[in-house]
């Protein structure tokens, strides 16, 4: 907790202190609730900033970039995703997981690094998983790095686009407050 406290006062970024915060929570068993409990009692430089961001941690986050996908959909004004969400099959075995999820829309997003396309076994089966998922009529949206780095404005497109397929309720505008968190070229 005072690392993610010091990390506040000192301006790391709030997508920062999340990813902090996510890995924390992962690599300590730690309750996201005891991130906001400690923010509300921090009096520091930046404690606006560290309540924010003790707010938007998950419990059940596997990377960093699970965590910059996820705030740039909620910083938009998109639904959350869940995090993590396991698909099980019929009695309730486990099947999958999948970084995040819209379950009542059976809409998954996924973060693929290059592994998934340099390891043929990777490859075969992610392309087994997607057409299991196709099949059961889920709809999966792959996010690369560049998705976020490059072109955050087109994944969001993407998110709100296959959303309103599905039948969320979806914001026709994103809320600006992404922007100052990703960058936006081009």
């Amino acid at each position: 907790m005072q690392a993610f406290l010091a990390l506040a006062s000192i301006g790391v970024s709030l997508v920062d202190l999340v990813i902090t915060g996510d890995s924390l929570v992962k690599a300590n068993d730690l309750d996201p609730q005891q991130f906001i409990a400690a923010a509300e009692a921090f009096e520091g430089r930046n404690a606006k900033r560290a309540r924010r961001a003790a707010a938007l941690i998950r419990a059940g986050v596997d990377s960093p970039m699970e965590t910059r996908i996820r705030l740039l959909i909620v910083l938009a004004g998109l639904p959350e995703p869940q995090v993590n969400f396991i698909l099980r099959v019929a009695g309730g075995r486990w099947r999958w997981r999948f970084d995040l999820c819209y379950p009542e829309y059976k809409l998954i997003i996924e973060y693929d690094g290059r592994h998934h396309a340099f390891d043929s076994d990777q490859w075969t089966r992610d392309l087994e998983r997607r057409e299991w998922l196709d099949q059961d009529g889920w709809r999966i949206i792959i996010v690369i790095s560049e998705g976020i780095d490059e072109t955050p404005l087109r994944t969001l497109q993407r998110v709100r686009a296959a959303l309103d397929e599905r039948g969320a309720r979806v914001p026709k505008a994103f809320r600006p407050e992404w922007m100052r968190h990703f960058m936006v070229r081009g």
